[in-house]
């Protein structure tokens, strides 16, 4: 090949291709295996544009290597390049004589680049721009972190790393480091060393974030991590990342025209999947909570989604949510309010360990569980509280003594879990030498704080409460998720009231035909609250779960039977129904369906659907049997979505 077809302009990638033998100039790509008449800038458009065969992290190789090349930027480039295991021979077209495909590429004029390259940079700006915009709008960061010069000055260097001459990578890596962790330092962020590690490309820096008026939640940041990436990947001469005002306004309308898009894809399954609002629960501008204004923010969100895809609206099991609630269902009958479920259990589990009076014969066996709790928080708040609570603990323990909220659920459990976990740190504590320094600060407080701890009959009781309470934390972690698992409310209720019998039951070593006043008094508390929280779509979302009918189901549980033979579940089921169903004719077609569904009828339902309901879950079940039974399909995707 004459060496003034290689236009030195252009990108020369011919260590991806082969040059064959012939008249002509004709190359062989390594990796989609096709050949192509042209000369280097038919090898550069075939690189960059239309080879199939790469791997994306080749592909992003080639196209570094390209923009180094347009810039005259030197660059080490590896003498060999892992070719794609799946590429040889995947894409190879019959061709005859040399079997290659033959490509014919056409002449390009001289002052057209071949991938518009200042076009290309524009978008890449661009996008960079609207990352770093995400950082912002994702994290509630304050619009004033884009005036510091760190923050400028980081994201410049970063895209011009590759511009920077007479210093090796890991001196430049440095000093992008130190700009990086300027601009936390400058921002209201703290960072220590040796902690978390952060890898961008071909950057690394360690560093923990301790929150100064900024969340440090911001270290975990997706799009923080992607626009250092972007950033470093391409090299954009003067790049300067966005400020205030565009954060404000272009951009900001930009990731909402974006955001929209998205939306509107969801919006369109509202019809079919249902829609369920949820909240915790507003106060006013007075910081007050009454029905009335909770109910006007839910109205307003029903008529903004359409009442019509609205199946239930979920709250706090509090009295004023309970209210609202009520009045949501007055207002729109086919509109049900449904508890938050794992609110419910941690109040229940409140009830079971905050009981103080031992008066009331009812609290008598709770009253222990209270005594238990407050020893812990004293001896919790003896530690936390005490001056040199950094070396009275922590010097014993790798795991940090924790200061629970009210607020958390069930907090009063995850204090007595965290102690039995540290509860051989604690008596090293209270055993070492150090011990007579740290308790000269509260003499009395100390002397019960280790009384406490010392005592195995103690220790003993913190373990029983655990044994059984674990049944109740473990279905609070099950539907404090965004899992979809309203179906499974009424089988994980009855499962955990079963397992907390089975746990009291054995520390008390009694039969099951036996009474324990302590389970009853703890069922007794369950069943109140379960009262409160049940509502007909848990039934109905229950019934027509078709695993809830199969015979293997029906012998996994003592007593077990299908949900058309409880009479509590068919009554509610009924009601239920005339209220969805209101006019008579659908009313009729809606029972006939379950009628045939619950008794694995062959009207609707073929004979592979009954092998499938142990098989498939019920979502895809419906969708995969149910078109023949399509209003009552209709209600269990949304129940079941």
């Amino acid at each position: 090949m004459d060496s003034g077809d290689d236009d030195s302009g252009n990108y020369d990638g011919r260590r991806y291709v082969s040059i064959l033998e012939g008249e002509s100039a004709r190359f062989l790509c390594d990796y989609c295996n096709r050949a192509f008449l042209g000369n280097y800038s038919a090898v550069e458009a075939h690189l960059l544009r239309s080879c199939e065969g790469m791997t994306p992290t080749i592909r992003t190789q080639v196209w570094d290597e390209f923009f180094a090349s347009k810039y005259g930027h030197e660059r080490t480039i590896p003498s060999s390049v892992p070719r794609s295991h799946s590429a040889v021979g995947s894409f190879s077209v019959a061709v005859p004589d040399t079997g290659k495909a033959m490509v014919q590429s056409k002449k390009r004029k001289k002052n057209t680049d071949v991938l518009e390259e200042e076009g290309y940079l524009m978008k890449i700006q661009e996008h960079l721009d609207a990352i770093i915009a995400r950082i912002f709008y994702s994290s509630g960061l304050s619009f004033n972190v884009a005036r510091n010069p760190e923050y400028r000055s980081s994201y410049s260097l970063a895209t011009r790393k590759k511009d920077i001459f007479d210093f090796t990578d890991a001196e430049i890596r440095g000093h992008l480091d130190a700009k990086i962790a300027m601009m936390f330092y400058t921002s209201g962020w703290h960072l220590k060393h040796d902690n978390t590690l952060f890898i961008f490309y071909g950057l690394s820096f360690t560093m923990e974030f301790v929150p100064a008026g900024l969340p440090f939640q911001i270290a975990r940041n997706p799009f923080l991590r992607s626009s250092f990436y972007i950033a470093s990947l391409v090299h954009i001469p003067g790049y300067v990342p966005p400020g205030p005002k565009q954060l404000k306004t272009t951009l900001l309308q930009q990731e909402r025209t974006r955001m929209e898009g998205i939306l509107e894809i969801i919006k369109s399954t509202w019809g079919k999947a249902g829609v369920t609002i949820v909240a915790d629960g507003w106060s006013d501008v007075e910081r007050k909570q009454t029905k009335e204004y909770i109910t006007d923010k839910f109205v307003s969100a029903i008529e903004n989604v359409g009442p019509e895809n609205v199946v239930q609206v979920i709250t706090d099991n509090d009295p004023v949510c309970r209210a609202a609630g009520a009045l949501i269902q007055e207002k729109y009958s086919h509109i049900k309010w449904t508890p938050i479920i794992a609110h419910t259990l941690s109040l229940a589990l409140n009830n079971i360990c905050s009981a103080k009076s031992s008066e009331n014969i009812v609290l008598i066996d709770c009253h222990c569980i209270a005594e238990v709790a407050e020893a812990t928080t004293f001896i919790k708040n003896f530690i936390i509280n005490h001056t040199m609570k950094w070396s009275i603990f922590d010097e014993f323990s790798q795991l940090k003594m924790l200061d629970i909220p009210d607020s958390c659920f069930a907090s009063d459990i995850v204090m007595l879990k965290r102690f039995r976990l540290i509860k051989q740190s604690l008596l090293r504590m209270i055993v070492s030498d150090q011990w007579p320094a740290y308790r000269k600060e509260n003499i009395e407080d100390s002397q019960i704080a280790r009384r406490k701890l010392i005592d195995d009959l103690w220790w003993d009781r913190i373990d029983y409460i655990l044994a059984f309470t674990e049944p109740i934390y473990s279905m609070i972690h099950m539907v404090d998720t965004e899992k979809s698992c309203f179906r499974l409310i009424y089988e994980m209720w009855d499962n955990m009231v079963e397992k907390v019998k089975a746990a009291i039951y054995k520390h008390e070593e009694k039969t099951p035909e036996q009474e324990s006043t302590f389970y009853s008094v703890v069922h007794g508390i369950l069943a109140d609250w379960w009262n409160k929280s049940k509502t007909p779509l848990h039934c109905l979302a229950h019934m027509l779960n078709p695993r809830h009918y199969s015979v293997n189901w029906i012998d996994e549980g003592v007593n077990r039977v299908p949900p058309h033979h409880d009479s509590e579940m068919s009554d509610v089921r009924n009601s239920c129904l005339r209220q969805l169903f209101p006019t008579t004719d659908d009313l009729r077609t809606i029972k006939q369906q379950y009628a045939e569904f619950a008794l694995l009828g062959t009207k609707y339902f073929s004979l592979a659907s009954m092998v499938d309901r142990d098989i498939l879950d019920p979502k895809t079940w419906w969708v995969t049997h149910g078109a023949s039974a399509s209003k009552l399909q209709s209600l269990a995707l949304k129940l079941l979505s």
